[in-house]
Parts: C-alpha cells; structure tokens; sequence
C-alpha cells in the first residue's frame, strides 16, 4: 500500500477536510509555489510534501482559518525547509556541480576514449563537456540525487537519507533530472531549463 493510499484511508475527524477538498486547493498550491521557488519541479516536489502533510494532519485542522489559509501555511513552512535544504546542498563545497573538464585529458575516462582516433578523442571529450555543462545547469538538488543514485549507484533509501529528503521523492527527483539532462544533450538546452 502506497504511502497516499494509507493516508487517504486513515479515518478524518469531524471537520477535518477530505482528500478531495485537499485536492481541489493543488492548482493554487502550485501557483503560489511556482512564483514563489521559480522551479516548476521543485514546486511540484513541495506542493506533493505540502498536501501529504496536510492529509496526515488533517485531524487537526479545527477550522479557525479557511482550508486555503491552513494549506497555504503548511505549503510556506515546506517552501522555507526545501530553501534551507537547497542551500545546504549547494553550499556544500560544488557537492552537486558536475567536474570541470579542462585540456587535460586526465579528466576523460580511458575507456571513452580510441586513442588511436584523433576524431573520436575529439568527439568524446565534446560530448564529455557537453554532458558536464548539462549536469551543472540541473537544480543543486536533482544533481545531487542523481550523483547519488546513477553514479554512485546508491538507493532511494540511502539518497533519502543523505539528502533528508522524503524516500517517495527520490524517483521523481530522478526522473526530472534524467528528462532535462536528456533534452539538454538532445539540444533543446534552453527549453530544458523550464521542464515542470
């Protein structure tokens, strides 16, 4: 049983909002958390947080503000902790940051490279670049989860818990990263910046 299914069927107190009352307040969450984190994955990754939360804790709305006031509090304290966790993550010393490929070819795997072929060395190592300009234009936090989890080979458990991240969100993390790098390396660079 998924971890939505078991909050969805968990019993509401009287007065408490239903999931599909919750539901219904997601595209307002979304707005507010677009224009506020300018990351339309991010913004759905907190919004997901934010109403999960709500569900969870519906029991304790007690209907002192509206439901909209009470999602839209719970959606700024998600905002604010994804803030502070995105800036530790980035701030730790370019931990998410791709590796800088200079002229040195020490930097190029040997096994990428026929050093035999001076037009394949030369595509590798473009290819390689691309790929290292790709990885840095990734949100600190999809370039680290997908470090985490293609290169270092480590599960969503493990990344979770690196991270402080909620398990379900690794996979989705993942797959946005994988899309914008993919359209980045296809060319659509500049559209891949905006995938939501």
């Amino acid at each position: 049983m998924t971890t939505m299914s078991a909050v969805a069927t968990a019993p509401a107190s009287a007065g408490a909002p239903t999931q599909a009352e919750l539901a219904r307040e997601r595209d307002y969450l979304l707005r507010v958390a677009r224009r506020q984190l300018r990351d339309g994955s991010l913004a759905e990754d907190v919004v997901h947080d934010a109403l999960l939360s709500a569900l969870q804790a519906r029991s304790a709305f007690a209907g002192r503000s509206s439901l909209r006031t009470w999602l839209t509090s719970i959606l700024h304290h998600r905002m604010a902790d994804t803030l502070r966790r995105e800036r530790r993550v980035s701030g730790n010393g370019d931990a998410g940051a791709a590796p800088a490929l200079d002229d040195d070819d020490a930097a190029l795997p040997a096994a990428a490279v026929d050093d035999r072929d001076p037009a394949r060395r030369l595509a590798a190592k473009q290819a390689l670049a691309k790929l290292a300009a790709e990885l840095q234009r990734l949100p600190p936090l999809a370039a680290q989860v997908l470090l985490l989890r293609r290169i270092e080979g480590r599960s969503n458990d493990e990344t979770a818990a690196q991270l402080q991240l909620d398990p379900l969100r690794v996979p989705a993390i993942l797959h946005r990263a994988l899309v914008r790098l993919k359209r980045g390396l296809d060319g659509h660079g500049a559209a891949a910046a905006r995938v939501d």
